[in-house]
């Protein structure tokens, strides 16, 4: 089955110039590195804990320019506006206060970071695809999913859980025999039914869907996990940019760029993947994908823009 989709959507992906847009990211990092990744930018020492440019200015700005600026080309820029408000809200969260899991203004803002992924989505034309393990992942399981980690998962938990992906190899349906195969090469665990409320389930759901994006695209096995990895904590790692609800800290936002480096050199491989008639499932892993890529990039340049 071939995919329909918009023309004018198409002419915008393709001649829109996503990948030469972001190639200065890959040229030079968002922000300028530190020597250990534990200085600050343009300073010595530790006076301060990090550039004074508040998540709600952030807000503001791609809520004026970014949310509908070519770059944001799969509404990357709508979602991460309600990612920086989920964000906000959990800084506002402090010992005692019962946790974020259940202080109110967390789960508001939670609820309207999966409605805004879930209502992009499928104005992109999302709905459900499959995995190459067989697992049929639904518009919302994936929203679901991309709530889960941006606000509950913590860098390190997202580093602990992948590593325990990396225990059990995936299975591949050979189309030509009907057989099962296992493929060593792209070590990710086999679930029948996924708790998208789970850290462990929502990571497997975004790390099982870009590892396969990437390998649609034609990109190596390897370099694919490692692309997924990558994204996955990028996606976790977005709340620890700012240190509090009012600052930026630009240790974290260094590493995030450093982790998205690599990606951006393969966006002209994903945009080349749309550009030759995929197949329906293909589109929507790199859909699904590339969504989440914008969701990071977009925010990631207007604090560029501000230092």
């Amino acid at each position: 089955m071939r995919l329909f989709f918009s023309r004018k959507k198409l002419q915008r992906l393709l001649s829109a110039g996503l990948a030469a847009s972001l190639i200065p990211f890959s040229a030079a990092p968002v922000l300028a590195y530190a020597d250990s990744d534990t200085g600050n930018l343009g300073q010595t020492g530790s006076e301060t804990s990090g550039i004074l440019r508040g998540i709600i200015n952030v807000t503001e700005i791609l809520s004026s320019t970014r949310a509908g600026d070519a770059l944001s080309l799969f509404s990357g820029g709508r979602i991460a506006i309600a990612s920086l408000n989920t964000i906000k809200a959990t800084k506002g969260v402090r010992v005692g206060t019962g946790g974020l899991e259940a202080d109110p203004a967390v789960l508001a803002a939670r609820d309207g970071l999966e409605l805004e992924v879930k209502t992009s989505l499928l104005e992109a034309g999302a709905r459900s695809f499959r995995l190459r393990n067989g697992t049929v992942i639904t518009t919302d399981m994936f929203a679901m999913a991309f709530t889960t980690v941006t606000t509950f998962v913590f860098p390190k938990d997202a580093v602990s859980i992948l590593q325990d992906l990396g225990t059990v190899a995936q299975q591949v349906s050979d189309s030509s025999t009907g057989e099962l195969l296992v493929a060593s090469s792209a070590p990710v665990p086999i679930a029948q039914r996924l708790n998208p409320e789970s850290p462990a389930d929502a990571i497997q759901i975004l790390y099982n869907t870009f590892n396969d994006a990437f390998s649609v695209s034609g990109i190596d096995p390897e370099i694919a996990q490692t692309n997924a990895k990558n994204l996955v904590l990028s996606l976790s790692g977005v709340k620890d940019w700012f240190a509090t609800d009012e600052e930026i800290d630009v240790i974290p936002v260094n590493k995030t760029t450093k982790l998205m480096e690599p990606i951006l050199k393969d966006i002209p491989k994903l945009r080349l993947a749309l550009g030759n008639n995929p197949t329906a499932n293909d589109y929507l892993l790199i859909l699904h994908t590339m969504t989440v890529i914008d969701t990071i990039l977009t925010p990631l340049q207007v604090i560029n823009d501000l230092t």
